[in-house]
């Protein structure tokens, strides 16, 4: 009998395999995952951090129940390593595994196990471009499941009936759901960057599969009442058994891949996902014209996704292999059941024919599918740091407990990582078995090897362990081009395709730089600086008149080349710019205005635009070359000085000869340019004694006999230009012999004549009017000579030189019964005598 149960728990091992399919934590989430990503979610081949990733080859195995914990005295590494220690071994050198060595876990749940191992051959993954990849992918999948296992049952089969608790318990209404299945799968992935707007990124991908069934059995026990009443005797009360199996390749190795399938079926993972990249234009940039994004680096802090995985079954119709049945009997003698005891079984067929010969079976369709295990994957990854990332991940089972294929297992998982291009670590943490059991274990990614467990303690440890897990792989990766490496001057324009290498520029320049963007490349660009049409040399034209700015004096208006790109509007050849009148034809000598006279001077400003003259004059003729024009001069044909209205002044007097009664003999303009020598007021031409003072009423001869003569020096005209001034020009303070100091420039002057000519004597004579008394007007006379006398000898005038007398009221000028006479009579006479 007990061989029975041996085979039932033995089938895990000959046929096992891993029920959801190796989820690889530590490296299914990373960025440089390569093709092992694709299996979480397809949408992850797209932007990948490589170019090709090509795997050699990936394993792992696993084991997971919530029945059993491991407490035996090594652990499975040990035994996988082939180290167990000699005293745990048998006679045959076999591991001799006590039944302490597992320990129960009795809380009244049903049970559940899974056992296997995943293989995945070699595959391909390519960036066909920046936005679409494409991968190839082979893959050997295997797992024994055991779900929904009612605890009692479960111990039944662990101590093969042999334990006392078990005797004469009726156990009503046992369940369990059993299946083995092996199967590759070759798929194609198709994924795409959906759409990379600013920050958002959304990437989704597919993948579809072909699926060849290498093996699968199910038995499902719907409800099974048993009675175990020793370790060889058993009732079955009541039995509704359901199973199915495939009768060929029922051991599963590396000649799986290639050996004719037992069924076939088609099989798909859907995925999307979605990353948040605040800093993506630090990783946009143009080459050769189109939109690129730095594809060797990360770029989201967030990444969101959610993939549907393993959507398909296996269909096995081979009718001469596939095999249904159903059970469904009452009560069962012990007595026959004890007669079990030395059968042998090697397969599920042995199983099959003993379970007919004990309750009777039913043969159902030779057919039979095979579900996948079908799943929701959630996922959230962010990055917390440059290279260190905090992953979630939800994987839902979509399949319920009773079906008939492999079934995802339902957990949580949490994996920090550091992440680096060729080195990478990770710590998987994860809530497994619906929840029950927590797994931890590392992974190490050293360039193109990785090695890990998901469950570390299972593997390594001796002690309280559900299960184990372990994966490795090999692969041979190629990483993204660095573009901006081929972009030596950084301008958008690959080396290749870069007309000036060296020099940034821009695409459409072929890479050659267009300073001023004007599409004129530099090195043909008359003005690299300012933009400007092709056909002037790169050089703006503001006006568009085909003169380059730089040579238009006239650079917001339109002109010709001749006039250097300035217009001439009243077409007299002078442009506009330079044209004082440009609505008006004019000559080049008046700036383009009217010029009449011809004389460069315009109309508009030339006072005689009808003769000819130069423009210092305004246009006016100087016929007598005096520097005075005509029309100001009233001697237009002699020259005389601008002073006298452009008339002469022949005799030097100060007053021009048109208006100087003796213009030939210098005088003086209080007597009309004709000379006064005795200063009585009568010219010489009329005065009848022109050497001594007289009264214009006596024709310039004293009113009064002269007691005296005296002899007038001959002073030349100059000297008596400096006697004159310093007479008519001496003055006093009233009724004071005090001289007025405007007075005394002009006796300075006469000062000087006395000492360069020392032959030269001077009669000073002192005249008042008849207003006072005799006395007092004779004293005031001669006190006015006496201050005369004294000014000069203070200007060093020899004393000896001078003759001084006063007169009071006793020689009048003129008739003291007027005003204007008796102004005349208050005076003193100068006079330079021999």
């Amino acid at each position: 009998m007990k061989r029975l149960y041996q085979w039932l728990w033995g089938a895990a091992l000959l046929l096992g395999g891993p029920l959801y399919g190796q989820s690889y934590l530590g490296i299914a989430n990373s960025n440089y995952a390569g093709t092992n990503g694709i299996y979480m979610n397809p949408a992850n081949a797209a932007d990948s951090r490589y170019l090709v990733h090509f795997n050699l080859g990936t394993a792992g195995v696993n084991l997971s129940n919530n029945y059993f914990q491991y407490n035996a005295p090594f652990s499975p590494w040990a035994i996988l390593r082939d180290r167990v220690p000699e005293q745990y071994l048998n006679a045959d050198g076999k591991v001799q595994f006590e039944n302490t060595f597992l320990i129960e876990k009795i809380n009244g749940r049903s049970k559940m196990m899974h056992l296997g191992a995943d293989v995945r051959g070699p595959s391909l993954l390519i960036a066909w471009n920046q936005r679409n990849s494409i991968g190839l992918s082979t893959r050997l999948r295997t797992a024994f499941q055991v779900n929904n296992m009612t605890e009692s049952l479960a111990r039944t089969l662990r101590y093969q009936m042999d334990h006392e608790d078990l005797f004469g318990v009726k156990q009503e209404n046992t369940q369990y759901m059993a299946n083995v299945n092996a199967y590759t799968e070759y798929g194609v992935t198709f994924a795409r960057v959906y759409m990379e707007e600013g920050p958002h990124f959304i990437k989704s991908g597919v993948t579809l599969k072909l699926l060849n069934g290498v093996y699968s059995a199910y038995m499902h026990n719907q409800g099974t009442d048993l009675t175990v009443y020793s370790a060889d005797s058993l009732e079955i009360h009541q039995a509704n058994l359901a199973m199915g199996y495939t009768s060929e390749n029922q051991t599963i190795d590396g000649n799986s891949f290639f050996r004719s399938p037992s069924g076939r079926g088609f099989g798909a993972d859907l995925g999307l996902v979605y990353e948040y990249r605040p800093d993506f234009e630090d990783h946009q940039f143009k080459l050769d014209g189109q939109p690129r994004t730095d594809g060797k680096v990360n770029k989201y802090t967030l990444r969101l996704s959610a993939a549907l995985l393993d959507v398909g079954n296996i269909s096995y119709s081979n009718r001469d292999h596939v095999r249904t049945y159903t059970a469904q009997t009452g009560m069962l003698s012990s007595a026959y059941m004890t007669d079990m005891e030395g059968e042998e079984f090697e397969d599920f067929e042995d199983v099959k024919t003993y379970v007919d010969s004990l309750l009777g079976i039913t043969p159902g369709e030779k057919r039979f599918n095979a579900g996948l295990p079908t799943a929701l994957n959630l996922q959230a990854d962010v990055k917390v740091a440059n290279r260190l990332y905090i992953n979630a991940t939800w994987m839902q089972s979509l399949r319920g407990r009773n079906f008939v294929g492999m079934r995802e297992n339902t957990y949580v998982a949490v994996t920090p990582r550091v992440e680096f291009r060729w080195l990478e670590i990770a710590f998987p943490m994860s809530l497994t078995n619906n929840f029950f059991n927590f797994n931890f274990g590392p992974m190490v990614r050293l360039g193109p090897v990785f090695a890990g467990s998901d469950n570390l303690a299972g593997l390594m440890g001796k002690s309280r362990s559900h299960g184990m897990d372990f994966y490795m792989g090999a692969s041979i990766p190629i990483g993204r081009v660095n573009l901006r490496k081929k972009d030596r001057d950084n301008d958008g324009v690959s080396n290749r395709k870069d007309q000036c290498p060296e020099a940034a520029g821009s695409w459409e320049t072929g890479g050659c730089p267009d300073t001023d963007g004007d599409g004129v490349l530099n090195r043909d660009d008359r003005c690299p600086n300012l933009a400007g049409p092709a056909n002037l040399g790169g050089c703006p034209d503001s006006d568009g008149d085909g003169v380059i700015d730089s040579k238009d004096r006239c650079k917001d208006i339109p002109g010709s080349a001749e006039l250097f790109g300035c217009p001439d509007t009243d077409g007299d050849g002078i442009n506009d710019h330079d044209d004082l009148c440009p609505d008006v034809a004019g000559s080049a000598t008046a700036n383009g205005c009217p010029d009449s006279d011809g004389d460069g001077v315009a109309d508009k400003d030339d006072k005689c635009p009808t003769l000819a003259g130069p423009e210092k004059y305004q246009g006016c003729p100087d016929t007598d070359g005096d520097k005075v024009p005509d029309p100001d001069d009233k001697c237009p044909e002699l020259p005389g000085i601008a002073k006298w209205n452009g008339c002469p002044d022949t005799d030097f007097d100060g007053l021009p000869d048109d208006i100087d009664a003796c213009p030939t003999v210098r005088g003086s303009a209080k007597m009309n340019g004709c000379p006064d020598k005795d200063f009585d007021g009568v010219v010489d031409h009329e005065d009848e004694c022109p050497s001594q003072f007289g009264s214009p009423e006596n024709n310039g001869c004293p009113l009064v006999k002269v007691a005296e003569t005296d002899q007038l020096a001959d002073l030349t005209q100059d000297e008596e230009e400096t006697l004159r001034a310093a007479f008519e020009h001496l003055e006093f303070e009233s009724g004071k012999a005090v001289i007025r100091a405007d007075s005394k420039a002009n006796l300075d002057d006469l000062a000087k004549i006395l000492i360069k000519k020392s032959a030269y004597r001077l009669r000073i004579d002192g005249h008042t009017d008849n207003v006072g008394s005799d006395a007092a007007n004779l004293k005031l006379s001669r006190d006015r000579a006496e201050a005369v006398k004294l000014y000069l000898v203070q200007k060093r005038v020899s004393a000896t030189h001078i003759l001084t007398e006063g007169y009071g009221e006793t020689r009048p000028a003129a008739s003291n019964d007027t005003e204007a006479g008796r102004q005349r009579n208050r005076r003193v006479e100068l006079k330079v005598i021999k």
